[in-house]
């Protein structure tokens, strides 16, 4: 058998809850923040937009959104149920509380606006819906920006919060990958390493090919690699019009010993979109599918030339003056 005592606490315990429920029921939203954007970048306008119901009997509510570190209000922007503020969360709860809401005034100036509010009647059922756009600045950059909007009840206590956010990317990266060492193979001396020569000298059958080697150190291994073009100098060319080139993957080889015996068919793969070769003048490829298929340890290409008979001259780093060898640039996202 129970004691009176004990069946006191079990009978107080469920008063208690019942008035609990009833406090829950009394105040009570359902809602949801969303951006008009999953992912974004710096300078990007994102939009934080706000539905929320209710789903209680209370109908005064108060609800405060502050503007996101980092990022500067499009003046104007605020729309539906919520209007800017130029005070800080703390005082813009404490004018409610207080019955001081005639300080809530809306700013003249973007750089003036802290926040947003919501402020009024919320009968059972109803929905208010609002937001505003924002300026994504630089501090947001590599950063998830977080956008809640928090209601409180009449004694300014926090009750629920809605939360709209944007993940902001880092900027792409560009680097100019400097050539360290350039040469061509040739079957016409099939043992022969040409590496040195003040040019690469291309034969238009496929397999005479110029190779490069570029210092990579600055693209990390499995840059998600965006573009990456490739430009080199013709000098000269020899024979009939129409030559193309394209340029490859080729494995690794040491620019001081390679020929064109130690070299084989398979050695090339994955070639570009072919470029036309007949005039003098720089010739820029895209190769952001051959850099992006570079593993930690790659940093070459080749160029091959195809085509009608001659041959096509390529500056090379011993080339006079110097600085006209091949350029490689590539942009990465981090």
């Amino acid at each position: 058998m129970k004691s009176d005592f004990a069946k006191g606490l079990m009978a107080e315990f469920f008063r208690w809850k019942e008035l609990q429920n009833f406090w829950n029921a009394f105040w009570e939203l359902e809602g949801t923040g969303t951006a008009s954007a999953e992912t974004a970048v710096v300078n990007d306008q994102v939009t934080f937009d706000y539905n929320v119901q209710n789903v209680g009997v209370a109908d005064l509510y108060f609800a405060f959104a502050p503007l996101p570190a980092g990022t500067t209000y499009v003046m104007g922007s605020a729309y539906g149920d919520l209007f800017p503020v130029g005070m800080a969360e703390g005082e813009a709860v404490a004018a409610f509380r207080n019955g001081t809401t005639q300080r809530l005034t809306i700013p003249d100036s973007p750089d003036a606006v802290t926040g947003f509010v919501f402020l009024g009647s919320l009968g059972a059922g109803e929905i208010i819906n609002g937001g505003f756009s924002v300026i994504l600045g630089d501090q947001t950059a590599g950063r998830t920006v977080l956008a809640p909007l928090t209601f409180y009840d009449r004694d300014g206590t926090i009750f629920r919060s809605y939360e709209a956010r944007v993940d902001v990317a880092l900027p792409p990266v560009t680097l100019n990958l400097p050539l360290v060492a350039d040469t061509f193979v040739s079957a016409v001396a099939a043992g022969k390493n040409y590496n040195g020569m003040a040019a690469l000298a291309l034969r238009p059958n496929g397999v005479d090919n110029g190779l490069l080697v570029f210092d990579r150190s600055q693209l990390p291994a499995g840059a998600d690699v965006t573009s990456a073009t490739l430009t080199f100098n013709v000098y000269r060319t020899a024979g009939y019009d129409g030559k193309m080139a394209t340029v490859l993957n080729v494995t690794p080889f040491d620019p001081a010993t390679v020929t064109y015996a130690s070299m084989s068919p398979a050695s090339y793969s994955n070639p570009s979109a072919a470029v036309a070769v007949d005039d003098v003048g720089a010739v820029s490829v895209d190769v952001a599918s051959q850099v992006a298929a570079w593993s930690a340890d790659d940093a070459q290409l080749a160029i091959s030339v195809s085509g009608p008979q001659g041959a096509v001259y390529i500056r090379s780093l011993e080339s006079w003056p110097h600085g006209q060898g091949a350029t490689l640039e590539v942009t990465y996202q981090p």
